[in-house]
């Protein structure tokens, strides 16, 4: 079969892998294809703290169950199926109450296990015990069922912040995922919904899906933006995705009394420290939360929203590419040219 294999950043060879086998207790899954997430771009950039090259990557899948070898799940071969990525122990006392995303021992596949930017993805036993390949509604296409995973991690982070209706919500990075997660608001009834991005590529394609308020923080200060569309009063829920640290400080300063801020994006190992004004977080009685991946849960109920064809999903996927062309794929999300980028395995170069 043919993979995309990382092997250091600039570096990714696409290369003829011999085929997988189906693991003990596991799934063997020939894929459709899978998106181009902004992690995948950031390992190619500079690598990843818990991958060691060479490694297949990806991880934003759909394919169909080729082979499955002494597994007890309900799942059947010829089922369409996407996986939820994330591998935690399920015994530690975080697994124990649910909180599967927090394990402190997690694996991954992309960087514990092989990754998806291949023609077939070998899922383990634990994976399969812990229900994290999930079948996928027979009305969705294989790219829209991608796009499952990242909107199950956009879902947990909305989880924590509980947006009511008639809220407003400022989301900070008009990116795949910053539409994502203003989606997700608007589901969730948020009264008026303001997108801030300071590139304007990726501001023009915001503007299609036709949020409440626009703010291009290239020419416009972001807290008096804020500020003046609602009154003097800023905004109850804010969720920051860029990865930029001046980004996460300042959003701070839009919340209202009692607002929550969502610190999605991470940055990297070495210049994570931020500086927050405490003085807000105090005597505003605002909250901050922090968002990191998702559970098998959250991606069956991603689907679920998916299936319901409520949220907008026919501009999210603005490029299709062969395997073989992969590196452009990662050059289309690194410019900001693109939101996502489905690489297919049916399209050949």
């Amino acid at each position: 079969m043919k993979a995309a294999w990382f092997y250091g950043p600039g570096d990714i060879r696409i290369l003829e892998t011999e085929r997988p086998g189906c693991p003990p207790g596991g799934a063997l899954v020939q894929l459709d294809g899978s998106l181009i997430c902004g992690t995948d771009v950031k390992i190619y950039k500079g690598g990843h703290p818990r991958i060691t090259p060479p490694q297949i990557i990806g991880h934003e899948s759909c394919g169909r169950i080729v082979e499955l070898k002494d597994s007890t799940s309900d799942l059947k071969v010829g089922d369409r199926v996407t996986v939820q990525t994330s591998l935690p122990c399920g015994k530690c006392e975080l697994c124990q109450q649910g909180l599967f995303n927090l394990c402190q021992t997690i694996e991954a596949i992309s960087w514990g296990y092989p990754g998806t930017f291949a023609e077939f993805v070998a899922i383990p036993a634990k994976a399969m015990a812990l229900g994290n390949l999930v079948k996928v509604p027979d009305s969705l296409s294989d790219e829209v069922a991608c796009l499952a995973e990242p909107l199950a991690c956009c879902i947990n982070g909305q989880e924590l912040l509980k947006i009511v209706p008639g809220e407003s919500v400022l989301i900070v990075g008009a990116g795949p995922i910053g539409i994502l997660q203003a989606e997700l608001a608007r589901m969730s009834g948020a009264g008026r919904i303001l997108l801030a991005q300071r590139s304007e590529t990726r501001m023009a394609m915001a503007r299609r899906f036709e949020y409440s308020d626009y703010i291009d923080t290239s020419k416009n200060d972001l807290v008096a933006e804020v500020k003046r569309l609602t009154g003097g009063k800023g905004v109850n829920v804010a969720i920051v995705t860029a990865p930029v640290k001046e980004a996460m400080e300042q959003t701070l300063e839009t919340l209202a009394t009692r607002g929550r801020l969502s610190l999605f994006s991470s940055l990297p190992v070495g210049a994570s420290g931020i500086t927050l004004d405490s003085r807000i977080i105090h005597y505003k009685e605002v909250s901050v939360y922090g968002a990191s991946s998702s559970t098998a849960r959250q991606l069956q109920k991603a689907l679920d929203l998916l299936a319901t064809r409520a949220m907008r999903t026919d501009q999210m996927v603005t490029h299709r590419l062969p395997l073989q062309q992969f590196e452009q794929g990662l050059q289309l999300a690194k410019s900001g040219k693109a939101l996502k980028v489905y690489i297919s395995n049916s399209l050949k170069a």
